[in-house]
Formats: structure tokens, sequence, C-alpha cells
């Protein structure tokens, strides 16, 4: 996979990200943030995103308040640039949330999963800033 180089951290240091989980109110602060060079994107949670999203079914459980055990038993393994990673079965994951359907609508109504690149010049700060906005938050590579 070729990517572009965003900047001149890419060429020095390995690039990761920051995902968080934000009211709408927080998430539309950083989709207006200037000279962040398109690093930060942001989706509505709805349940076609978490079926689409199996790979976050850590935070579908930590925000449920849900022992992730419950899906994650039907697991199939991935290979991506990172290496290996688990997420649930396609079947399984699809009906762990039509069993907590009503529960995810309950929880997950208007909020938005937001990713934060750190490409650019101030990302260091606006992640620290969106950690405090955030719900929940996960570092990633």
């Amino acid at each position: 996979m070729i990517t572009k180089i965003q900047s001149f951290t890419d060429v020095i240091t390995n690039s990761s990200s920051s995902v968080f989980v934000m009211n709408e109110y927080d998430a539309e602060y950083y989709r207006d943030l200037e000279n962040t060079g398109d690093c930060i994107s942001i989706e509505r949670i709805t349940m076609d995103w978490l079926i689409s999203n199996p790979d976050e079914v850590e935070m579908v459980c930590a925000m449920l308040k849900i022992e992730p055990s419950e899906v994650t038993i039907y697991t199939k393994s991935n290979w991506g640039s990172y290496g290996w990673w688990e997420t649930p079965d396609k079947d399984a994951w699809e009906t762990f949330l039509d069993l907590h359907r009503d529960e995810i609508e309950k929880t997950f109504k208007d909020l938005y999963w937001v990713d934060i690149e750190d490409h650019f010049e101030d990302a260091w700060s606006v992640t620290e800033d969106a950690r405090d906005d955030a719900l929940w938050s996960e570092s990633r590579h």
C-alpha cells in the first residue's frame, strides 16, 4: 500500500492515530479545526456503521458495559499492515448487535467516531484535548 507523506514527522517516526467516541457538539469542534491537513475524520455511529466495523467490538462493549467475551469467542484472524488482529465472525457480530439493539440505539444516539491522525503540526495538543472530550478513546498505530 502506498500512502502520501503528509508531514516531515512521517519520515522520521511511525505515524499513528487516536480514535474517540464523542457527542455531536465536541465532534463538530474537531471537524471545524483548521490546518489539520484532512487528518481528522468524523463519522456518525449508526447501526449500519457498527455492522460495517466489527473491529470496534472492544469500544462497543466498553460503551455498553458488556464483557467482550460475549462476542469475541466467535472470532476470526485478520492480517493487515500492522500484523494480525481478531474480529468477531460476521454472523456472530450481527447477532450480538441485534441482541443489544435497543441498548445500542440508546447509548450511541447522536454519538460520533472521531479519528485523529498525527500528521499535522499541532496533532499532539489536539489529540490530548480530544482525549479530555471523549466518552471513550484508544490510541492506534
